[in-house]
């Protein structure tokens, strides 16, 4: 189960020093490469497609790498807007996240988009 609280929603508090408020889409090259800052996720039993709630600041650490032509944009994990905390808004702007956005998933529930309603994200 995905989460710094590890209920499979993305929220954080004062514990989550990370922030694990980032609901992303990995794929293996971004896999590839936490492992390569020294966090191997794959430990954790995730794979390429895997939704996981990923620290901002590991997340900005892709964006920056695809930025300096280290990693592909596919390196960067799609986010789920409607799923990531706000409080990720800290460090990246809107515009930044939307560029990188997942497709929508509704959930089959009122039409409301997201995996296990707003906020809610589930590894694989």
């Amino acid at each position: 189960m995905t989460g710094f609280h590890r209920d499979g929603y993305c929220r954080t508090g004062a514990a989550d020093f990370g922030n694990h408020a980032v609901a992303g889409v990995v794929t293996e090259e971004f896999l590839d490469f936490s492992a390569s800052q020294g966090n191997d996720l794959r430990i954790a039993g995730l794979r390429e497609g895997c939704k996981w709630c990923l620290c901002t600041s590991r997340w900005l650490e892709a964006l920056g790498a695809f930025r300096e032509g280290r990693i592909s944009r596919n390196g960067v994990p799609k986010v789920h807007l409607e799923a990531t905390e706000d409080s990720a808004l800290r460090r990246v702007d809107l515009e930044t996240f939307r560029e990188f956005a997942a497709s929508s998933e509704t959930n089959g529930v009122n039409g409301v988009n997201g995996v296990n309603g707003v906020n809610g994200v589930n590894g694989h």
